[in-house]
């Protein structure tokens, strides 16, 4: 089964799960204390959402794709740069200063 198609069921419960929230802010009060909380849920969801459909593009799991097998062959505390990114280093040595 596809990205896209495994994603389609979840993107409708998304879609109506914001729907539903939406029309609960339409008829709520400002000064209801729940106002916020729905709010945040609906922006949280909306994020969501986003992400899903992100996920599915063909583009993008072709990227993920090349960038998984690329991240294999790294070694854990190396950037490609060779400097040491441990936790306890700074960014500049992690090869930053590179970049710029």
């Amino acid at each position: 089964m596809s990205h896209h198609t495994s994603a389609r069921p979840r993107l409708e419960l998304i879609t109506k799960t914001m729907n539903e929230l939406a029309r609960e802010v339409g008829i709520m009060e400002l000064d209801d204390p729940n106002w916020v909380t729905i709010l945040e849920e609906l922006s949280e969801l909306t994020q969501l959402r986003r992400a899903v459909k992100l996920a599915t593009e063909p583009v993008i799991v072709q990227y993920m794709d090349e960038l998984a097998r690329g991240m294999v062959t790294l070694k854990p505390g190396r950037s490609s740069a060779g400097g040491d990114c441990g936790p306890d280093n700074a960014v500049a040595d992690c090869g930053a200063e590179k970049l710029a």
